[in-house]
């Protein structure tokens, strides 16, 4: 399949940035286009003609993942420690995994703010610092260099759990060009990503609302009023609060009505029930219809075990873990068929803020 470089097709790039980290010649550099989304250009005076950026794509990777399942074991699960769970978007699945890890002396890889609520990806040693990677995220995260940090540290013998989107999962892969045995991958039931361009401006435009208050803490998912019911929770250094139930807030009205994600992500090969990651999470939703003994408001996660790797450190943290098995038909939910269906206001929305910015945008938004 032909690739962003040859056809500056944008819903051929997932923004994965393995071309980018790939390159030995340093010749590509991500740029944000007129939507707030990072994409590759080749610095033309350094390339070589290599074609290792077009071959990395994960669009074109012939990796052959052996290790994994025909059929993946598929659970409902939920984290035994309650205030684990209760910080967790859904079932706290995330944190026994990564727990397991560094117990071995591993590195963990995840999605976090940054000091200026930038979402990015980074490195976590300890379980304090992991306890950053906790909790949804929605708008692309930014994965700067650490494919290349991941093989460093495979390189010298050490477990490594990498944490991110399918298509992030899939970039890592091919970059490697192999797995190993001392990876473990878990990705997430993804409806997309939104443009990190439009959060930074809606944070600008909240804030200003708020009297441009020192944030504190971002949650995408806050479980103040039980699971289920999502929740956009901003809090200040002073104290107050911005709480907004999802359509009454407007990064979960673009997120939730289709209207700002990734132009990959409403093509994406990767929203599929075969997976690309060793495991699965994500939130089951449709639980109080199928196992309504186990529906509350405190979260429960889907859990699939993918490859050989996934059943062997399955059996190793379950002891953490309340889990009962399910069927595929059970669990299915949107994005594990296709993917996100494209909102037909998007045009429209990213006309209007690549002219006029977010808050004429606005007006677009309050039409979904």
């Amino acid at each position: 399949m032909e690739t962003y470089f040859s056809t500056n097709y944008k819903p051929s790039c997932y923004g994965c940035k393995a071309c980018e980290q790939i390159c030995l010649k340093d010749c590509i550099d991500m740029q944000f286009d007129e939507e707030g989304f990072e994409y590759p250009e080749i610095k033309q005076e350094k390339c070589v003609k290599c074609s290792m950026c077009e071959n990395v794509c994960p669009i074109n990777s012939t990796y052959i993942k052996e290790d994994f399942l025909e059929e993946a074991d598929i659970y409902a699960t939920t984290n035994k420690d309650e205030e684990t769970r209760s910080k967790s978007s859904s079932g706290g699945m995330f944190t026994i995994y990564s727990d397991y890890i560094l117990e071995q002396g591993g590195v963990v890889f995840g999605a976090v703010f940054d000091d200026a609520f930038k979402i990015i990806h980074k490195e976590a040693k300890t379980k304090e610092a992991a306890e950053e990677f906790r909790g949804s995220k929605y708008a692309q995260s930014d994965s700067r260099e650490i494919y290349k940090d991941i093989k460093k540290y495979l390189s010298i013998g050490k477990k490594v759990l990498f944490s991110g989107t399918p298509c992030q999962v899939a970039g890592l892969y091919s970059y490697l060009g192999k797995d190993h045995e001392n990876l473990f991958t878990i990705d997430l039931i993804c409806h997309g990503v939104m443009s990190p361009g439009v959060f930074k401006d809606y944070l600008s435009y909240v804030n200003k609302k708020n009297d441009n208050y020192d944030i504190k803490e971002i949650k995408f998912r806050s479980k103040v009023y039980g699971w289920g019911n999502c929740f956009m929770h901003i809090e200040y250094k002073n104290g107050q609060k911005y709480i907004r139930r999802e359509l009454e807030d407007l990064c979960f009205r673009a997120f939730s009505k289709n209207i700002a994600q990734r132009p990959a992500c409403y093509d994406c090969r990767f929203s599929k029930s075969k997976r690309e990651a060793d495991i699965t999470i994500g939130d089951y939703w449709g639980v109080e219809k199928h196992k309504p003994h186990l529906y509350d408001l405190r979260g429960v996660s889907l859990l699939f075990n993918n490859s050989r790797k996934a059943q062997e450190i399955f059996e190793k943290v379950k002891d953490k873990m309340e889990d009962e098995k399910c069927k595929l038909e059970e669990v299915l939910q949107p994005n594990l068929i296709g993917p996100t269906k494209k909102n037909a206001l998007r045009e429209e929305f990213f006309e209007v803020y690549g002219n006029d910015g977010f808050e004429k945008a606005i007006e677009v938004l309050n039409k979904c």
